[in-house]
Parts: structure tokens; C-alpha cells; sequence
């Protein structure tokens, strides 16, 4: 597996995707993904994803092969980020506490199955739900 990078600022609506170059893997990102939702940018050499596309990106990048990273930027000056290996997890930490429940109904909505979202995905974000005790303190 090839390690990535997908990065989100607290109060962005776009992850930064961090991959050496694959021609492969961003033709089935532009395949697989509408184009209001993604866009290259050139300055930081990354794709922006908007998140609501995260199971569309997430499955792309381990169909290629990649293993995704999921990092947390909440941090204080001079400390790493916090590592994610699921990226429902590092999406909610990342967000503010009065906006999780904002950002749940948005990931339902783009994640459940009946609106081309995948099951798995779906599950996890209802396990990170349950986790965070339903918008309680983390």
C-alpha cells in the first residue's frame, strides 16, 4: 500500500488530498467524482475534495492501492497533527462541537445507500456517532 495524505482545516468544507503522481487514480477521481466537487490546486500540489465526496474518495484511493492518512490540524504550535486511520473520526474531531451535528446530517445524507452511498461507510459514521455519544463531548 502506498501511504497518502488527506488533510481538512476546522471549518473548511474541502479535504486536501496528498498522493505522488497516479494518472490512473485521478482519472477514475474525475471518472467516479462530479467536477463542481473536486479541483487541483497548484500552489499546495494537492486535489481539493469537497467533503461530502469523502466515501467516493476514500474508496478511489485504496482501490489504487493507497493507504489514506486522515489528519487532524487542531493542534497547538509546534506539535504534529494527530493521525486518523478512519476518516469519519478525523472529519468529526476536526470539526467544531456546535457545527458534528450539522456535519452528521450532511454525511447522512451523502452516505446512506439509497443516495448512492456505500453501506460500509454508513456504518462507520453511525459507530463514530454512537462513539461521540449522539453531539456529546467527544
Amino acid at each position: 500500500m502506498i501511504k497518502c495524505e488527506v488533510h481538512r482545516t476546522p471549518g473548511d468544507d474541502y479535504l486536501r488530498a496528498y498522493f505522488p503522481f497516479d494518472p490512473d487514480l485521478i482519472e477514475s477521481l474525475k471518472a467516479n467524482m462530479p467536477k463542481y466537487a473536486r479541483l487541483w490546486d497548484p500552489e499546495q500540489h494537492c486535489w481539493l475534495v469537497l467533503v461530502t465526496q469523502l466515501n467516493i474518495l476514500d474508496r478511489t484511493l485504496k482501490e489504487h492501492g493507497y493507504a489514506p492518512e486522515y489528519l487532524d490540524h487542531r493542534r497547538s504550535q509546534g506539535s504534529q497533527p494527530k493521525a486518523f486511520t478512519d476518516p469519519i473520526e478525523a472529519l468529526f474531531m476536526e470539526t467544531p462541537q456546535e457545527l458534528r451535528r450539522k456535519l452528521y446530517r450532511q454525511l447522512t445524507l451523502a452516505l446512506h445507500p439509497d443516495n448512492g452511498g456505500s453501506e460500509d461507510m454508513m456504518k462507520r459514521l453511525n459507530i463514530v456517532w454512537d462513539k461521540m455519544g449522539r453531539g456529546e463531548q467527544w
